[in-house]
């Protein structure tokens, strides 16, 4: 059984969040895995999955092979979307909810400056 999707961005009114969600529909309306869409468009898996993130918009090549791959002929009004949402604001970064904690609850980058302050450090030879 194929892993739920990763949820989009919440800024749904975004072009590339837009083309994000619309190239996920194309997927799923096709009936194509991510690997059954990754072996007939050659492109990666990753690279599939990070083009129906939202995150960040997809290359002209990707949004190509991806298309094609769905069985759809005509690839220029995606094209037209990806070039609009590349003039367009990318979403904004979610603040992460979890912290980095050492052992001892100390800020994780102090605890590692002692660590490489070896490196930083010159020595005799």
């Amino acid at each position: 059984m194929a892993r739920p999707s990763k949820k989009l961005p919440d800024q749904s009114d975004l072009p590339c969040v837009m083309l994000a969600a619309d190239l996920r529909s194309l997927r799923e309306r096709s009936g194509l895995t991510m690997a059954h869409l990754s072996d007939l468009s050659g492109l990666s898996v990753g690279t599939l999955s990070s083009a129906q993130s939202g995150t960040k918009v997809p290359t002209e090549k990707t949004v190509t092979a991806f298309v094609q791959a769905c069985g759809e002929l005509d690839v220029t009004p995606w094209l037209a979307r990806r070039e609009a949402a590349t003039r367009e604001a990318l979403p904004r970064a979610v603040p992460s909810t979890g912290h980095a904690h050492t052992h001892d609850g100390a800020d994780p980058c102090l605890a590692w400056r002692g660590t490489w302050a070896r490196w930083d450090t010159p020595q005799a030879s």
